[in-house]
């Protein structure tokens, strides 16, 4: 059994250096979307503005 004792923190440091991977990936992709929605919203309201000017 005292042979496990060493892996053990070995374990954790791969699992939490995998947990920061991935979750720093996935952060990278929700704010890749989160910009493109924000251009898209944008372009919506200079469209929107645009069109009321021309109303005026």
């Amino acid at each position: 059994m005292e042979h496990w004792i060493p892996t053990i923190p070995l374990l954790i440091a791969i699992a939490g250096l995998w947990w920061k991977l991935t979750t720093s990936v996935a952060t990278k992709e929700d704010i890749k979307e989160l910009k493109a929605d924000m251009r898209e919203i944008r372009q919506m309201l200079f469209t929107h503005i645009g069109s009321r000017e021309k109303h005026s």
